[in-house]
C-alpha cells in the first residue's frame, strides 16, 4: 500500500469512525428539544438531556459528553458542579429537582424523569 492509499484509507476509516461518535452520543444524550424557557446554555442542555435520559451520571460520563476534543484544553471536572448549580437554579420553577448521590453523581428522580421525557418527545400528546 502506497502513502496515497493509506492516507485515503485512514481518512475513509475517520469518517466511518466520527459518525460512529455521532450515532453513540445521539443514544447516549437523545435528541428532543428542551424548552427555551428554562434559559439553559448549550453545554447545560446537553448536560440536562443526558440526566433526563439516564438514571444517574457521573462527572466523568458527563466531562465525556460536554468535552469531547481531547487535544484541546478540558476544565477541571469541578465545572459539572458548576453546571449542576446552574441548572438546578434555572429549573427551580419549573419544579424540576436534580438530586446528587454523594460520591458518585447526579440524578433527576425517576418518576419525574419519565414524565419530563414523555413531555419532550411529545408523549402527552391525546390523538
Amino acid at each position: 500500500m502506497n502513502d496515497s492509499d493509506l492516507i485515503n484509507h485512514l481518512r475513509d476509516q475517520n469518517e466511518v469512525l466520527q459518525a460512529r461518535i455521532e450515532e453513540l452520543e445521539e443514544a447516549l444524550v437523545g435528541t428532543f428539544l428542551l424548552p427555551v424557557e428554562w434559559c439553559l446554555t448549550k453545554h447545560e442542555e446537553r448536560l440536562m438531556a443526558l440526566l433526563i435520559n439516564r438514571e444517574s451520571i457521573t462527572k466523568i460520563g458527563a466531562m465525556a459528553v460536554l468535552y469531547d476534543d481531547l487535544g484541546k484544553d478540558r476544565p477541571e471536572e469541578k465545572i459539572i458542579d458548576v453546571l449542576v448549580c446552574k441548572i438546578r437554579a434555572k429549573l427551580k420553577p419549573f419544579d424540576i429537582t436534580i438530586k446528587t448521590h454523594w460520591g458518585l453523581g447526579f440524578y433527576i428522580e425517576k418518576e419525574k424523569r419519565l414524565v419530563l421525557k414523555q413531555q419532550l418527545e411529545g408523549g402527552n400528546d391525546e390523538t
